[in-house]
């Protein structure tokens, strides 16, 4: 399972996630996202070189920013993704 991880949020939801993840026998791959426009393509070819199963993307004003975009790259790249909002999800069906 991999990890969107935005470098200018709290770390406590990466903390969280990486205990659930540990308590479950799940390794967590934390993927950082910088900067106001980031590379999100390249992160998501991380995801999928590192063989992620799924991804996680968590609360984050740069993430939010960016959610149409993170939608149609989790589409194309056939990962399943959980997004901290539905509006996410509306985004895909639209």
């Amino acid at each position: 399972m991999a990890m969107f991880v935005d470098a200018n949020t709290v770390t406590e939801v990466l903390q969280e996630t990486q205990l659930a993840a540990e308590a479950l026998g799940i390794k967590l791959q934390s993927i950082k996202i910088e900067g106001f426009d980031p590379d999100l393509k390249s992160a998501f070819r991380t995801a999928t070189s590192q063989r992620a199963g799924a991804l996680n993307i968590p609360p984050s004003p740069i993430l939010e920013r960016h959610r149409k975009r993170l939608v149609e790259l989790a589409a194309k790249s056939h990962l399943p993704t959980m997004y901290f909002h539905s509006e996410f999800v509306c985004l895909s069906v639209s």
